[in-house]
Formats: structure tokens, sequence, C-alpha cells
């Protein structure tokens, strides 16, 4: 390959990862996904071994670094490192993630030859399997995107977010075999076969989703409206200072009374995760805990959760708060999937060191995770 070709290639795998940022939300310019990896899958299905690979690799870490670029500020915000370690913090994370595109590279000529015909429908298989597969500081997949068109997500009740990923690629594989039948002039047989069982499929999902909007759309109908106030107050540093955490509750109070005083038939104020200093009952949290019961409403919120039952290792959860009218609280939720170096440290005592040079707990005093479900009745299990 000559140099110009070298360039246009690379050039070719950044534009197909970085375009995802764009892709993904806040953004979710969703009409790119079918087309997005065309670029990439051209240059892959012209290489084998370890160019693959490392092809891959740069494909996945420029989709991870663009989809994930938000790590940058959430290490300069909540840690001590500041702006330049957080950005090499993004590097690792990305060329980690990226692995499984690596390896999705490596394995795509090996695939097509076993596949035969059915090689687009087989790549996308491929490419799902190693998403799926992976493992994640920060769980993603390409499917979750399409949750801005329930014509088509709701489909994930049935077939799963690994579904609309497997639907993705397989547009994407589809599209480059109509390049390459079109460039070589031959291959439009098994190019319309694979057309036609693509749309068999696309039909299905559409047809899944469709079903089940019905049913989302039945028990709307019969359940009870409720009306909500959502109060976002703007604050972004967290505060350890008694005083200001009880200015901030009072702050919260005051601004869900001006939304209950606009709209008195308002039933339930949700306020942001971690909005509140550790639990609600908590003295400096008392203007959001009488919030509920003066205004006769619910108050859903979000803050830190402490758990001292075993001494050695007292344990801090980011949890959900659920304040009746009466005063009285719910069975909290707390949160299952943590932002890594941001909320929690990878790989437990490994990092222990580098958790106290960045102002994080230690594996033996961390923000932690429990695997909790709730019920339509708000009940723990």
């Amino acid at each position: 390959m000559s140099r110009v070709g070298c360039g246009l290639a690379l050039v070719a795998l950044v534009f197909s990862g970085a375009i995802q940022a764009a892709i993904a939300a806040p953004h979710s310019w969703v009409a790119l996904h079918p087309i997005a990896f065309v670029p990439a899958l051209f240059v892959l299905s012209r290489l084998s071994g370890r160019r693959a690979f490392l092809a891959g690799w740069l494909f996945g870490a420029a989709a991870n670094a663009t989809i994930f670029v938000w790590i940058v500020h959430t290490v300069s915000t909540f840690t001590q490192l500041g702006a330049w370690l957080g950005v090499a913090i993004l590097a690792l994370f990305a060329a980690a993630h990226g692995l499984h595109a690596a390896v999705f590279a490596w394995g795509f000529a090996r695939v097509r030859r076993a596949a035969g015909a059915a090689w687009p429908l087989a790549i996308a298989i491929w490419f799902t399997a190693c998403e799926f597969l992976a493992p994640h500081f920060f769980p993603y997949r390409q499917g979750v995107v399409w949750y801005v068109e329930p014509r088509l997500s709701l489909a994930t009740a049935t077939i799963g977010i690994s579904g609309l990923t497997w639907l993705v690629l397989y547009a994407n594989t589809l599209l480059l075999a109509a390049i390459e039948a079109a460039r070589y002039q031959q291959g439009f047989r098994t190019l319309a076969g694979n057309t036609i069982a693509f749309a068999i499929f696309l039909a299905g999902a559409l047809g899944l989703a469709h079903l089940q909007e019905g049913r989302v759309a039945a028990a709307e109908r019969a359940a009870d409206p409720i009306r909500v106030a959502l109060v976002q107050p703007g604050e972004d540093r967290p505060s350890h200072d008694r005083g200001d955490a009880a200015q901030r509750a009072a702050n919260l109070a005051a601004l869900a009374g001006e939304a209950l005083t606009a709209d008195p038939s308002i039933q339930a104020v949700v306020l942001p995760e971690k909005a509140i200093e550790f639990e609600p009952s908590r003295e400096w949290n008392r203007p959001v805990r009488d919030l509920a019961a003066e205004s006769g409403v619910e108050v859903w919120t979000g803050g830190a959760a402490s758990d001292r039952s075993d001494p050695t290792r007292p344990r801090v959860y980011n949890a959900a708060f659920r304040i009746r009218p009466d005063g009285a609280e719910s069975p909290r939720y707390d949160k299952n999937v943590l932002v890594p170096f941001g909320e929690a440290m990878p790989f437990g005592l490994a990092l222990d060191g580098l958790a106290s040079a960045i102002g994080r707990p230690s594996s033996r005093r961390a923000t932690a995770c429990r695997s909790t479900t709730h019920s339509a009745r708000g009940s723990r299990s």
C-alpha cells in the first residue's frame, strides 16, 4: 500500500471511529449509523493478521475516545488530577475498550472466508459477539443509541440491545457488499439475497417494536397519570461542608416550591443524581425532607448512602431516594454501574495507591454499587 493509500486508510479508520460521537447522545444522529462503519470496513476487508488487528484497534480507540470524552471533565472536576491526566486516563480507557474492535478486525478475513456468500450477515454477527463478550469499565453497545427511535428501539424488549447492534452492522456490511459489487461488476445475485434477508430481519424488528409500542400504550392508558416537576439547580461540584449542604437543600426546596406554586397539580418533585449530601434523614437535608409532607407531594432525589455495617470496610453508595407525602421513605435504590475513576476505582486493591493520589476513595472505603431491583411498587429485592 502506498503512503497516500496508508494515509487514506488511517483517515477512514479514525473517521468511522470518531463519527460515533455524533451518533451517540447527546447529538444522536442515528441516521449516520447504518453507513458510519463502511469506511473502516472497507479498509479492514483489505487487511489481515497483525495489520488488521492494529487497524481495528485504532478504529475502536478513536470511537471510545470520542464517545467517552466526558471522562476528562469528570476526572478534572471530581479529582485532583487535572485535565492533562484526565486526557491520559481517557487515552488508556479508549485503548483498553478498543481491543474488542481489534479482535473483530483480526477475525474479519477468516469469518468472511468461512461464511462465503453470507459474509455480510456473518461479519455483523462477529462484530456483535466481540462487542457483547468484551469486558467493559463502562458498558456501551452500539444498539443503545437507538433509544431516540422507539419505532425500532422497542424491539429490544425481545432482541436486546445486541440485536440492534447486529442490525446496524448488517446494514453497513450490506452497503460494503454493494460497493464491492459495483466496483468489480460481480456478486449482484449474492447482494440481492443478502438484501432480502436484511429486509426480512428489519421488518421483523420493526414488527416487534410495533407490538411492544402497543403494549406500552395500553399500559399507559390503564395507568393513573402523574404530573412531575423536574428541578435542576445547575450545580456541579459536591460539597462536604454541612453549612453548604444545608444551603443546597434549602435552594432545592425553594426551587421546587416555585414550581409547586406555579402548578398546584404537581404530584412529584424529581431532583438530580447526588442532589443532596447523603440521606434525606440527615439534619442538613431537612428542607428537602419536609417538602414532601408540607406540600403533599412525593420527592425523588439522588444522594449518597453510608453503610457502616462492616466497621473495617465502610461503604458509600450513589443512591436514589423516594420520600412519600407522609414523609416516610421507600427502600432506596443503589446505582449499579459506576463511572471508573469518577465514582469508583477499577481493579480494587491494585489501585489503592492511585486512589489516594487522586483523592478518590480506595477499595476499602469506596463508592459502591449494589445489585438491587425495584418492583412497580418501589420495593427492593
